[in-house]
């Protein structure tokens, strides 16, 4: 799940602390996206990337080339 500080992580931030303690309980560990992309830069391919549009979805991404 992704959420945005900028908009869900400040209007939902008490439901937002809910739910991460709930998965805590669980014992599902709560990970920054930074620490994902670090374990798997060796093995992550390399591609040429460009910014698109994407149909459904506002403004320019990022796509593969």
């Amino acid at each position: 799940m992704t959420v945005h500080a900028e908009t869900e992580g400040l209007a939902y931030r008490h439901l937002f602390q809910q739910l991460l303690a709930r998965h805590n309980a669980m014992g599902l560990a709560t990970v920054p996206v930074s620490e994902l992309a670090a374990a798997a830069k060796a093995k992550a391919p390399v591609r040429d990337v460009r910014l698109g549009e994407i149909p459904g979805r506002s403004g320019r991404v990022v796509v593969v080339a």
